[in-house]
């Protein structure tokens, strides 16, 4: 066998074994589910949501912001109970000024994150530190599901 047939069958047998590498590699990250899917976008929610319902899928996110009043007040939006085992907070709630009047309310933004199958109350409350909420316009509730 000359040297270039030894060259071209060196080079066949290469080329099908690279094939059968790569073959090989998309048939393993097809069985495993290995592609990754890009994140579903948050759901947005804000006070006109109140007592309403929202459905998530694993790791998708949720947001909730609700105005606070001006800061003369000393109030904020407190998580209340909530079954970590279904939805988990994310991080410290963002406080933002609103658009309007020096001194007007403000606006809080909670992010949760859904991090298990089922049902839980997304509660918060507008209140002091240590203090129960007065009345019921002041406790914001959104029932999750998660699928």
């Amino acid at each position: 066998m000359s040297a270039e047939a030894r060259r071209r069958a060196l080079r066949a047998v290469l080329g099908l074994a690279f094939a059968a590498a790569t073959l090989a590699g998309c048939a393993h990250r097809q069985a495993t589910g290995a592609e990754r899917q890009a994140p579903l976008p948050p759901v947005r929610l804000d006070a006109s949501d109140n007592r309403g319902y929202a459905r998530l899928v694993l790791g998708q996110e949720l947001t909730v912001t609700l105005p606070v009043p001006p800061a003369a007040t000393l109030l904020e939006w407190r998580v209340g109970e909530l079954d970590r085992a279904v939805v988990e907070v994310r991080g410290q709630p963002m406080r933002a000024p609103s658009l309007g009047e020096v001194g007007s309310a403000q606006t809080e933004t909670f992010r949760f994150r859904a991090v298990g199958p089922g049902q839980a109350d997304v509660e918060l409350y507008l209140t002091r530190a240590g203090e129960l909420p007065m009345n019921q316009s002041q406790v914001f509730v959104i029932h999750v599901t998660v699928e």
